[in-house]
């Protein structure tokens, strides 16, 4: 949200994402030892790890983002189809 703030008319693409880990409260630190085998980026809504999608969708809208949004999910643990039509369903609720 500090980005959209501070840097609205720099924002050209968006990759978006969430995240996934067994102990949230712990920074986020991919060179702890096992931090891939436990922690993973998952489904836009089953994220634990505070990123409010809809919150950062609506700064995007607030400041005039007219670019692309790129969903992204790295190692789908399920079907893909599945998958992108689960996020697509999140994102309706959302109002996106």
């Amino acid at each position: 949200m500090e980005v959209l703030a501070r840097w609205p008319n720099q924002i050209a693409h968006v990759h978006l994402k969430n995240f996934w880990t067994p102990n949230p409260k712990v920074a986020w630190d991919r060179n702890k030892p096992d931090f891939w085998k436990t922690s993973r980026f998952c489904d836009l809504a089953d994220g634990n790890t505070g990123l409010d999608v809809g919150a950062v969708l609506a700064g995007l809208t607030r400041i005039g983002f007219d670019g692309w949004v790129a969903v992204e999910e790295d190692h789908p643990q399920r079907d893909v189809a599945a998958v992108w039509r689960d996020n697509r369903q999140f994102l309706r609720r959302l109002g996106y």
